[in-house]
């Protein structure tokens, strides 16, 4: 049982001090929280994984960052810092520290009509600084059934 807990406690603390997959830009300096100078596209959750760095086709899309003024010590990002990709439109900002997510800045991420399959930048523009990560844009999936295309189902009064 203690190889066990120990075994975890290995895990974990290797997971925290790992770095986040699909987020990048300035490592932190001396004094600032560890997401000042990250971007990414989405976010995992305990259920759902595989998130960040992929477009979600059918689904809300969320950019998040660290963005800090220089010389700031408030936790909230500056009004000018702002997405930008060339594949992406952006909404809804919240300059806000993030309670479930490293950060202090999102916005809804809508993909532009027309866009193929393919990895596109995603730049976080904080206050004259650049952060810039990649994310992925998968084809989409066919939702409808091809006509024509034979029917299953029926369970037990299928003859």
């Amino acid at each position: 049982m203690k190889n066990v807990v120990v075994a975890a406690l290995t895990i974990g603390a290797t997971l925290l001090a790992a770095p986040a997959t699909g987020s990048a830009g300035q490592p932190a300096q001396p004094g600032q929280p560890e997401w000042a100078g990250k971007v990414q596209l989405n976010r995992d959750t305990a259920v759902t994984t595989g998130l960040v760095g992929n477009y979600q086709n059918n689904d809300t899309n969320i950019a998040i960052g660290g963005c800090l003024a220089p010389g700031s010590t408030t936790l909230n990002a500056p009004a000018g810092a702002k997405f930008s990709s060339p594949v992406l439109t952006f909404g809804d900002y919240s300059y806000v520290q993030l309670v479930s997510a490293p950060g202090n800045l999102t916005a809804t991420a809508t993909l532009k009509p027309g866009t193929p399959p393919g990895t596109y930048p995603l730049t976080l523009d904080c206050v004259g600084q650049q952060h810039t990560t990649t994310f992925v844009v998968h084809a989409k999936q066919v939702h409808a059934v091809p006509r024509g295309a034979a029917k299953a189902g029926g369970g037990g009064t299928a003859r």
